[in-house]
């Protein structure tokens, strides 16, 4: 059996800030990174925050998922959400673009088309 890859392995995002739409599982938090995910359903946002924070014995211990509600179909959300992580953490190092639909309609065709080929135009970075 072929061993699993270490990603990111010596990996040093100490001191960093993320934003990641489409939510996330922690990528970056293992490395030190302040990492804000990004979606429409605030309180999955909170839950997926909670349980890859988990308790922590001193501030220092590691980096933290925060989550922050954005829709990545509207520019004013994308604009507002930037806006807050530059007032809160005076920063943006590292932007990954995640989030996708994926449903049969024609509604959900486009609303594929925003999320993936255009959102990433509206970042005001």
């Amino acid at each position: 059996m072929t061993p699993k890859p270490e990603h990111g392995r010596g990996l040093d995002l100490t001191g960093k800030v993320a934003l990641m739409t489409g939510g996330g599982t922690g990528i970056f938090v293992e490395h030190g990174a302040r990492v804000y995910i990004t979606g429409r359903r605030e309180e999955v946002l909170k839950k997926v925050a909670a349980d890859v924070n988990g308790p922590k014995s001193s501030p220092d211990e590691g980096g933290e998922i925060v989550p922050l509600q954005m829709d990545v179909t509207s520019k004013e959300s994308i604009r507002n959400a930037v806006h807050f992580v530059n007032r809160t953490d005076g920063k943006l190092d590292v932007l990954v673009n995640n989030a996708g639909i994926l449903n049969d309609t024609t509604t959900s065709a486009y609303l594929l088309f925003i999320s993936n080929k255009s959102a990433p135009e509206h970042f005001p970075i």
